[in-house]
């Protein structure tokens, strides 16, 4: 029997939304994606009663949350293991919420392209090419011009305009194994990344190595926990790689996880704690995975962001946010 879980939608511009990224504590399951070894997550609900919502004190947004997600975006990003989210608005600023106060406080002044958030901080890709970090313990980014940027546990890797890689941080793992370009864009998790070559094909490295290793040509690709997932080039399907096992836990928080993609024609894909959501070619959100609910946010979307905590965020078409949040524990279909 699976166990139930709290589901909340939430159509922005609203306060509420930080909900889609609200964190319930609970247990670590040893998966790479946090930097203190291991992934936390929330606790299932005893007795298969529905887990209720986190209204207050540590790792909750209680009744005053932080920052503003209201007004209209280009793109938004879920944070990784934290209750943050940021999104870059239709003026290029780069809006912060939800409660962790190190990425509300410290958002750099200017205008930028990208925005990704990691466990412990985040940065952004500036519209003149640069790099800005912040959060806990943010590590200083290289010097130069960049196109795209991606943050994982403590460590972060991004594109520059010539089609190298860098990156930065604590991992030696990212560091000293960054594959040659050129590249258009990066997914980082944990000490791992994956990267989308010129021509559409996926370098990967660092650690633990994949089960599966990604084959074919993509025009969007993002690395989660236990699979990794693109958009083929030839006929815009959908094609998953399992990163590592997707069997039961022992502590049965964690059901098994099918990493088979729906079908139809998608446009982009966003890959996080074990389940992933695409945009299809009509602008309507699929889903699969463990993590995964029958309640999506309706409307049609530009692109969409997954947590690590069960929660998934996205633009509409007119550039408000839809946000949901799936609670954990169980199993389902969006």
């Amino acid at each position: 029997m699976h166990a139930e879980r709290s589901i909340y939608l939430v159509a922005v511009p609203s306060l509420l939304a930080v909900l889609a990224c609200s964190n319930q504590g609970g247990s670590s399951t040893g998966d790479p994606r946090s930097g203190q070894g291991g992934q936390s997550t929330p606790s299932s609900s005893a007795g298969g009663s529905q887990s209720p919502m986190n209204t207050g004190g540590a790792g909750g947004f209680g009744t005053n949350p932080i920052g503003d997600s209201s007004g209209s975006f280009t793109s938004v990003s879920m944070g990784s293991d934290r209750d943050a989210c940021c999104g870059i608005k239709a003026d290029q600023s780069i809006a912060c919420w939800g409660s962790v106060p190190s990425y509300q406080f410290l958002i750099p002044a200017g205008t930028f392209s990208s925005v990704s958030l990691g466990a412990l901080f985040a940065c952004g890709t500036r519209t003149d090419g640069t790099i800005a970090c912040w959060g806990y313990d943010a590590p200083t980014p290289p010097l130069g011009a960049f196109t795209s940027v991606s943050v994982g546990a403590s460590s972060a890797c991004a594109v520059r305009t010539d089609g190298s890689m860098a990156c930065w941080g604590d991992s030696t793992y990212l560091k000293s194994a960054a594959p040659g370009g050129p590249f258009t864009s990066v997914s980082v998790d944990g000490d791992f990344a994956c990267a989308l070559k010129i021509d559409g094909t996926v370098a990967c490295w660092g650690a633990p190595s994949p089960t599966e290793t990604p084959v074919g040509t993509f025009i969007s690709f993002s690395v989660g926990f236990p699979m990794m997932c693109g958009v083929k080039r030839s006929d815009g399907t959908l094609a998953c790689f399992v990163r590592g096992s997707t069997g039961c836990t022992q502590d049965g928080i964690r059901d098994c996880v099918d990493s088979t993609p729906p079908g139809g024609t998608f446009t982009s894909v966003s890959a996080g704690a074990y389940f992933a959501c695409g945009v299809r070619t009509d602008g309507t959100l699929a889903c699969w995975g463990m993590a995964t609910s029958s309640v999506l946010p309706e409307g049609t979307y530009t692109s969409v962001s997954v947590g690590n905590d069960d929660g998934l965020c996205g633009v509409r078409t007119d550039g408000t946010l839809a946000c949901s949040y799936t609670g954990h524990g169980g199993s389902g279909g969006m």
